[in-house]
């Protein structure tokens, strides 16, 4: 992995935020490092940190020790200062005094030890950063480091990867149990340059930015490198007997049809929520779905337990695609009844064994492998059914390379289903109710017009994802940029397609289910005005009309 760090780079960043302290600005320059770094983070993971001394709002010429984290959730790749939440330091240090703490009592003093009310919910791991005595803390959930760590020999792979200045741990639970697991580990040897917890990651540290990051890069490169060796010339994935359907594109329009229908459920309002559909076809996945291991990759849980609450613990494996809708429901439906059945078991099970009562989550997967067709992410919103399949793809390459350098060993269901039902780590996903459409995919005809902006601007700001359709490219790229500067990117999807031609409407709808996973409500917009004496109405022109607004119409219901 590559060192990206430049100093001219570093201090050009500091002085385009000269009203950021430049520590804090140096913060989350290398934090954007890291999460360029797919390999290292995905969608909110891992966690970075500064300690500052900022002057007392009552008496300026006296500081206090305040530690400046990342809010729980926000991406890496593109924090400003403002994604950190500074912390007071002293009163975070004196809870690890303690022997236990609830999730009551650290949500509380997470919020009351805020320097600034309106910052971003912290860390939960906002403890064992305020613990180390140094200035800056980096934490990854590094793939190289699951592949090696997620191992029946994993701490020994580990240290013969890292070397000695590397504490290697036993997971343990985010919070006071994993900063007091590393407080001992450093008060047992001060001199270690990093830590790293079994199923979970790694944190590196220094007192200046550029160290704990260069130490970062530095020890996942040694992991890339040893997997390296481990794996040898050996396929990561290798494939069995089962072959792609002739036409791919047809049978995954219908499996996400299929799967977002079985996938609706009731709300509390009784409202139908639905769910958005994302398609991943890289070489790697489409050998993998029809691997021999795909049973194992799908059954064996996530590759941490910080992954659970964006993909669940299991995925869904789709063996076949009935050319028969019929029969296409009825195979997946059985099997996501046998998906539910194990997940209430599941709970059932922790539940019982941690002796505690939890209201159940939703059963429903967040990931599904189809033999021959890839992998499919599933969530509420676009970008949740993103953000699970990119750590559904991610989840497949790690237990595959891990298989190949030794016995892969599967996260504990009991540190699994912890972190599912963990209050504070459900804060990630927030608590907003959820808008009327959201869930819901939407196809607009003459989506190039005035009438069809007002339209996807009413539908977008309700919480549907829009498919603009019209004849006309130049007038879709504009109406998609407006309403982009309104929502952000990826919630409107732009089609060329003619509605008075059969063919042409087909393979649009089909387009649409391959990017949105179906069509929920539909707005035949298309339509031309011709205005004149009938007299002087020439039979061409006529027809013109009554094809795009009739016949178009017709053909797009």
């Amino acid at each position: 992995m590559r060192n990206r760090f430049r100093e001219d780079e570093a201090t050009a960043f500091i002085a385009r935020h000269p009203d950021v302290h430049p520590d804090l600005a140096l913060r989350a320059y290398t934090s954007r490092l890291l999460g360029a770094e797919k390999d290292l983070v995905l969608h909110g993971g891992g966690n970075t940190s500064v300690k500052i001394a900022v002057p007392m709002l009552w008496d300026p010429d006296a500081t206090e020790e305040v530690l400046f984290i990342k809010g729980s959730g926000r991406d890496l790749d593109a924090i400003t200062s403002d994604g950190f939440t500074g912390l007071r330091l002293a009163p975070l240090r004196r809870l690890l005094q303690m022997d236990a703490l609830s999730d009551e009592d650290l949500d509380n003093q997470l919020q009351v030890n805020k320097i600034r009310a309106d910052a971003p919910y912290p860390s939960v791991e906002s403890l064992l950063h305020a613990f180390l005595p140094y200035r800056y803390v980096d934490h990854t959930h590094a793939d190289t480091l699951l592949a090696l760590t997620n191992q029946e020999r994993g701490p020994e792979i580990i240290r013969a990867a890292l070397g000695p200045k590397v504490a290697i741990l036993p997971y343990a639970m985010s919070g006071l149990p994993m900063a007091r697991a590393l407080r001992e580990a450093y008060r047992a040897e001060p001199s270690i340059e990093a830590v790293v917890f079994l199923h979970h990651g790694i944190f590196t540290f220094g007192d200046d930015a550029h160290t704990a990051y260069s130490r970062m890069i530095d020890y996942v490169t040694g992991a890339e490198e040893d997997l390296a060796r481990r794996i040898g010339g050996q396929r990561i994935a290798i494939r069995a007997a089962a072959v792609r359907p002739d036409d791919t594109n047809r049978a995954l329009a219908r499996t996400a049809q299929t799967l977002r229908g079985l996938c609706a459920r009731s709300g509390s309002d009784g409202r139908l929520q639905r769910v958005h559909v994302e398609i991943r076809q890289s070489e790697l996945l489409m050998e993998a779905s029809l691997s021999e291991q795909a049973r194992f990759l799908c059954d064996s849980g996530v590759i941490t337990p910080d992954h659970v609450i964006r993909t669940k613990g299991a995925m869904l494996l789709l063996e076949e695609v009935p050319d028969d809708d019929r029969a296409l429901r009825e195979v997946f439906g059985r099997e996501l009844e046998k998906y539910k059945a194990a997940y209430e078991d599941y709970f059932t099970k922790q539940a019982a064994a941690k002796g505690v009562q939890r209201a159940m989550l939703d059963p429903l997967p967040r990931l599904a492998l189809v033999r021959g067709l890839g992998l499919l992410g599933l969530g509420r919103t676009r970008r949740a059914a993103k953000v699970a399949a990119d750590i559904g793809e991610h989840a497949i390459r790690v237990k595959l390379q891990s298989r190949l350098a030794g016995a892969y060993l599967p996260c504990d269901p009991g540190h699994v289903f912890d972190m599912e039902y963990w209050s504070l780590e459900l804060k990630k996903l927030g608590r907003d109710a959820p808008l009327p459409l959201e869930g819901q995919a939407a196809l607009v005809t003459g989506g190039g017009g005035a009438i069809g902006l007002g339209i996807a601007d009413r539908l977008l700001a309700a919480g549907a994802c829009v498919a603009l359709l019209d004849i006309d490219r130049e007038r879709l790229e504009k109406v998609k940029s407006v309403l982009e500067e309104r929502f952000g990117p990826d919630r409107a999807e732009i089609l060329v397609a003619d509605v008075t031609d059969p063919d042409s409407m087909e393979s649009a709808i089909r387009e649409v289910s391959l990017r949105l996973g179906g069509v929920d409500i539909l707005v035949p917009n298309a339509g031309i005005a011709h205005v004149s004496r009938l007299e002087d109405l020439d039979p061409a022109t006529f027809r013109k009309v009554t094809d795009v607004n009739l016949f178009g119409t017709f053909l797009t219901i």
